[in-house]
C-alpha cells in the first residue's frame, strides 16, 4: 500500500530520513498499515514549513508498484511520461521533466541519456522507503529544480533500530511472456545500536511485446520541385502534404535489471554521526524492433497514380506504385550502468551542528544499434479516411505479394556498435546551523561544490551491399536500388493474427510481414568479423565533451511567533556555474547521402572549445499560519532555476537529409529562470483526514526553445552522384522569452472509519491539479506555440480497503492531450491524447510474515495515441497489461 501526503521540509542534509513508523496512536486507537501512514503524512503535513507531498511505503522497501514514476503520478499536480508501457520520468505542475530535480538521499544522481530527466526505470523500489516532492525551495536545497525536488529516500539502520529482513519473488506477466523479479533486504544493529548496516540486493526482468503504429508527419511538397503528380490531377502546380511513411512494428525484447545497494551508520553519542551509502545499478534492454515500412517520400515508377485532397491540403487518401518498403528490424542493445556512493558526518556541540558529505556517481550508456537495409518496391496506398485520428487503411494494389520471394533487396548493414555515453558528478558540501531563542529560532548557512562532465562519443559500422555479397557468396546486382543484393534469406516473418488486436478502429492493414533479421546475417557473419574488415568510423559531429562546474552559498533563517501560530523560513542560495563545451563543427556544403541506407555523412570537421560562466540568486520565503487548531495557510514566494540540457548544450550537428532536417546544439544559452508564488489552505477535518486546494503561479524566463530556420544545401546523392539542392529544416535551441504559468490543485484523504463493520476498512484518497500555461514562439517573430508537455487536467482517484490481513485499492490516473513537438520534422506538429490508466493491487497475509501480493497495471489496456496539428494519426502504440504475482517473507 501507499500513502500520498506531504513530507516536512528539512535540511539537505536530513532529506533521506524516512518515515518509519509501524504504529500510531489515534485517540487510545491503534491502527497499523496504510492508516497509520496516511496519519503521519497528514500530520507531517499540518507541521510542514514548506509545500510538499510524499508517497511512503507501508513496510519498509515494499511499494507495491516496482516503478517509482507510477508511484509518483498519484501526487498532486504529477504527471509521468512512459516507455514502453512503464513509467520513465516526471513532471510537476506542467513543467517537462527536465526541470525536476531528482535526488537520491539528497545528491544528485547523474544520467547519461544527456538530459536533465531522471530516468526511473534503472532504481528499484524494493529500496526505497519514501518519495518526497518537495514544490517550494528552501536554501539549502539543491538548485535545479523549477518545477520540484524529488528526493529518493532509503531506510536508515539506526533510525530503523532493529534487526529486520524481507525476502520476495515475484513472476511479473507482460504479453511478451512471464518473468521473475526477485528482492531481498537486510538491516541490523550492533554495538549497543551505535552501528547499524542495511543491505539490499534486487533483480528483475521484463519480456517486451509492444506493438505501434508509426508515422513521421506529413510532408509538404510542391509537385513542381518534386517532378511528379502527386494527387494525380494531370499537372503540377500545387504544393500538398502527404504522409511520409506509414511504418506498422513491433517492439520485442527484454528488459533486465541487477541492483545492489548498502547503507552504514555509525553513531557512538547523541552528538556524532558517520554514514556512508551505496548504490550500483545495471539496466540492459536487449530489443529488436521489426517494421513493416512504406516510406511514401521515395517513389519511383509510375507515380501518384490515385489520390484525395481533404480540401485543406492534406491527402488523406494516396495510392502510388513505386513505393519504399523499407522492412528492416533494427536492434537496440544498451547496457546502462549506474554507480553512486557518499560519506558523510554530522556533529552535534550544544548550539551548533555541522553537517557535512562528498559523493561520488557515474552513469555510462553503451549502445549498439544495427541493421540490415533491405527496399522492395510496391504498388500501395494509406487511407485516413477510414480512421482519421488513428491508424489508417494500408492496402497493396496490382498484385504485389510483399512475401514473394526476391522482393526485398539487400542494400547494406549499418548502425551504432558500443557507442558509449558517460556523465560523472562530483560533490562536497558543508551545512552549519544555529539554535536560537526568540522570534528567530535558528540561522544555518554553508556551501556546496559540485562538477559534471558528459562524453558522447561515435562508433558507427557501415559495410556496403557489394562487400556482403562478396562475403556472403551470393550475386550482387550492381544496377538494382544503385547496388543490391537478393535479401530474402535473411529476412523472417513478424506479427500475426494477434498484431494490434487491441486497436477498434474501422482501418485495415497488413497484421504480419517480413523484415530483415541482423542476427541472422550475423550468423553467417559474425559481428566481429565485421568490426575486424571494417573497423567502425568515428562521426566527429558527433562527439562532444561538456564540463560544468557549480559553486554555491545559502543564508536560510527559521522564525516563529511566541505561540507558535506563525512559522516560517527565508533565505537566499547564491550559485556559479562555470561552462566548458567541446564539439566539431561541420562543413556542410560537402554533405553526402546514401539514399538506399538512408545514411547521412557529413564530413569531419575542426574541434572547436566553448567557455562561459553565468552567476544566478535565489532568495526563497516559505510562511505557516495557524488559523485555527484544524485549519493552515500557507505563502511561499521564490526564484527558482534549471540549467539546460546537457544534450543542449552541446556544439555538435547532426545531418537527415532523409527527413531534411539539421539539429545543432547551442552552448550559449541562458539557464532557465522562474519567479514563483504560492498559496495553499488546508483543513485537517479529523486526525486522519485532509481536504486542500492550493494555487500556484510561475513567470519562467529565458525559456529555451527548438527555434527553427530553412536552409537550401546542395546534397551529393551517393559518393559518386550528381548534388542537388535540398531545402532543410534547421533546429536550433535559443531562449525564446518567457511565459507563464498557473494553476490550482485540490487534494482529498479520507478513511471511512464512520461506516459500521465491514465497511469501515474502506478509504479515499483524490486529487485534481489544473493548468493553464502560455505561449512561446518557435522562431523570431513568429507566432506563440502551445508550451510541451503540458496537460491542462489531470486527476487521480484512489478507494482502498484495509484489514489486518487483507488490503486492496483500485486507483485510476488521467491526464489530458499534451504538446509532444510544435514541428515536428515537417511542421505539422505532434501531440499525444488524453490518457487514463487503472490500476489494481492486492495483498493477502496468511501469516504475521509471509503474504502475498497481486497486482495489475493498465487493467483497459489503454493505448497511447499521437496525432499532428490537422487531426491526423501519426502514432499509436500499445504495451498491453502488466500482471504481478509474488510473496513476500518478513522475519
Amino acid at each position: 500500500m501507499l500513502v500520498y501526503g506531504p513530507a516536512a521540509a528539512q535540511p539537505a542534509a536530513e532529506t533521506a530520513k524516512a518515515e518509519n513508523a509501524d504504529v500510531v496512536t489515534l485517540d487510545t486507537v491503534q491502527v497499523a498499515g496504510i492508516r497509520s501512514s496516511l496519519a503521519k503524512s497528514v500530520s507531517d503535513k499540518r507541521d510542514a514549513d514548506i509545500i510538499s507531498d510524499s508517497i511512503a511505503a507501508e513496510d519498509i522497501g515494499k511499494f507495491p508498484q516496482q516503478n517509482m514514476a507510477e508511484s509518483l503520478q498519484r501526487v498532486t499536480g504529477v504527471q509521468i511520461t512512459r516507455s514502453r508501457g512503464e513509467g520513465r520520468a516526471v513532471s510537476v505542475r506542467g513543467l517537462d521533466p527536465k526541470f525536476t530535480q531528482v535526488l537520491y538521499n539528497g545528491r544528485q544522481l547523474p544520467s547519461a541519456s544527456g538530459d536533465r530527466s531522471f530516468d526511473f526505470t534503472i532504481l528499484s523500489a524494493d529500496f526505497v522507503n519514501a518519495l518526497s516532492v518537495y514544490k517550494t525551495p528552501v536554501p539549502e536545497m539543491r538548485d535545479g529544480g523549477m518545477s520540484a525536488t524529488i528526493n529518493v529516500q532509503t531506510a536508515k539502520p539506526l533510525d530503523i533500530g532493529e534487526r529486520h529482513g524481507a525476502i520476495a519473488a515475484e513472476g511479473i506477466h507482460d504479453p511478451g511472456g512471464t518473468t521473475p523479479h526477485l528482492s531481498a533486504f537486510y538491516t541490523d544493529t550492533f554495538a549497543d545500536n551505535t552501528f547499524g548496516v542495511s543491505l539490499g540486493v534486487d533483480y528483475s526482468k521484463r519480456q517486451l511485446q509492444g506493438q505501434r503504429y508509426e508515422a513521421f508527419g506529413f510532408e509538404q511538397r510542391s509537385e513542381a520541385s518534386s517532378g511528379f503528380d502527386l494527387n494525380a490531377d494531370g499537372d503540377l502546380d500545387d504544393t500538398l502534404r502527404f504522409n511520409h511513411a506509414a511504418n506498422f512494428g513491433i517492439d520485442q525484447g527484454t528488459r533486465e535489471r541487477e541492483s545492489v545497494m548498502a547503507a552504514f551508520q555509525y553513531r557512538p553519542n547523541d552528538v556524532f554521526e558517520l554514514r556512508s551509502d551505496v548504490l550500483h545499478s545495471k539496466f540492459t534492454t536487449d530489443a529488436l524492433y521489426p517494421v513493416n515500412a512504406h516510406r511514401f517520400t521515395y517513389i519511383i515508377g509510375t507515380q501518384g497514380t490515385s489520390a484525395s485532397d481533404d480540401g485543406s491540403g492534406y491527402l488523406d487518401y494516396f495510392e502510388s506504385d513505386g513505393v519504399d518498403l523499407r522492412n528492416n528490424a533494427r536492434t537496440e542493445n544498451v547496457v546502462d550502468e549506474l554507480k553512486s556512493i557518499s560519506i558523510g558526518s554530522s556533529y552535534v556541540n550544544d548550539r551548533w551542528t555541522t553537517d557535512a558529505e562528498v559523493s561520488y556517481g557515474k552513469s555510462r550508456r553503451v549502445q549498439s544499434n544495427l541493421s540490415l537495409e533491405v527496399i522492395g518496391r510496391a504498388n500501395v496506398s494509406y487511407d485516413y479516411r477510414t480512421d482519421h485520428g488513428g491508424i489508417p487503411s494500408l492496402e497493396y494494389h496490382g498484385g504485389f505479394d510483399p512475401s514473394a520471394p526476391g522482393v526485398f533487396r539487400a542494400i547494406g548493414f549499418n548502425g551504432k556498435v558500443d557507442q558509449p555515453t558517460e556523465d560523472t558528478t562530483r560533490d562536497a558540501r558543508l551545512d552549519f546551523t544555529y539554535a536560537m531563542d526568540g522570534a528567530i529560532k535558528s540561522i544555518r548557512f554553508g556551501a556546496a561544490a559540485g562538477s559534471r562532465e558528459y562524453l558522447i562519443d561515435s562508433r558507427f559500422l557501415q559495410v556496403g551491399a557489394e562487400d556482403l555479397a562478396e562475403l556472403l557468396g551470393v550475386a550482387y546486382d550492381p544496377v538494382l536500388e544503385g547496388g543490391s543484393f537478393d535479401g530474402t534469406p535473411w529476412m523472417r516473418r513478424f506479427g500475426g493474427s494477434g498484431y494490434l488486436s487491441g486497436y477498434d478502429g474501422s482501418s485495415t492493414f497488413p497484421t504480419g510481414w517480413l523484415s530483415a533479421d541482423p542476427y541472422a546475417l550475423l550468423r553467417d557473419i559474425p559481428l566481429s568479423e565485421l568490426e575486424r574488415l571494417f573497423p567502425p568510423v568515428r562521426f566527429q559531429t558527433s562527439v562532444s565533451d561538456v564540463k560544468e562546474g557549480t559553486r554555491a552559498l545559502y543564508f536560510r533563517a527559521d522564525f516563529g511567533t511566541e505561540d507558535g501560530r506563525l512559522t516560517g523560513n527565508a533565505g537566499l542560495r547564491y550559485v556559479r556555474t562555470e561552462q566548458e563545451t567541446l564539439g566539431y563543427i561541420p562543413d556542410l556544403t560537402r554533405i553526402v547521402f546514401e539514399q538506399g541506407s538512408a545514411i547521412t555523412i557529413v564530413p569531419d570537421a575542426v574541434a572547436q572549445t566553448i567557455s562561459r560562466s553565468y552567476d544566478n540568486v535565489l532568495p526563497s520565503l516559505n510562511l505557516r499560519y495557524e488559523l485555527r487548531g484544524d485549519l493552515v495557510a500557507r505563502f511561499a514566494a521564490a526564484r527558482v532555476m534549471s540549467r539546460p540540457d546537457l544534450n543542449v548544450i552541446t556544439p555538435t550537428t547532426s545531418v537527415s537529409a532523409n527527413v531534411k532536417t539539421i539539429s545543432s546544439g547551442n552552448p550559449s544559452v541562458d539557464p532557465y529562470l522562474a519567479d514563483q508564488f504560492d498559496i495553499s489552505l488546508e483543513w485537517y477535518f479529523s486526525n486522519e483526514s485532509m481536504l486542500s486546494a492550493a494555487f500556484f503561479y510561475k513567470n519562467v524566463k529565458n525559456f529555451i526553445v527548438n527555434t527553427t530556420s530553412v536552409e537550401v544545401l546542395n546534397v551529393r546523392q551517393g559518393a559518386n552522384g550528381p548534388s542537388l539542392p535540398v531545402e532543410f529544416t534547421r533546429f536550433q535551441p535559443g531562449n525564446g522569452g518567457d511565459t507563464r504559468i498557473k494553476g490550482i490543485e485540490f487534494a482529498y484523504q479520507q478513511p471511512f472509519t464512520f461506516l459500521p463493520p465491514p465497511f469501515d476498512g474502506f478509504g479515499m484518497m483524490a486529487n485534481y491539479t489544473y493548468i493553464d500555461a502560455g505561449q512561446l514562439p518557435t522562431e523570431e517573430g513568429g507566432a506563440g506555440k502551445t508550451l510541451p508537455g503540458v496537460s491542462r487536467s489531470s486527476y487521480n482517484v484512489t478507494v482502498y480497503y484495509e484489514k489486518p490481513r487483507f488490503g486492496a485499492y483500485l486507483s485510476y490516473n488521467y491526464r489530458d492531450g499534451f504538446r509532444l513537438d510544435n514541428d515536428s520534422y515537417f511542421g505539422d506538429g505532434s501531440r499525444i491524447d488524453e490518457y487514463g490508466q487503472l490500476d489494481l493491487s492486492i495483498d493477502f497475509k496468511f501469516t504475521p510474515h509471509l503474504g502475498m501480493t497481486l497486482a495489475a497495471n493498465n487493467l483497459t489496456d489503454e493505448p497511447v495515441v499521437a496525432v499532428n496539428d490537422a487531426g491526423y494519426g501519426r502514432g499509436y502504440e500499445s504495451t498491453g497489461r502488466r500482471i504481478m504475482l509474488g510473496l513476500r517473507y518478513d522475519f
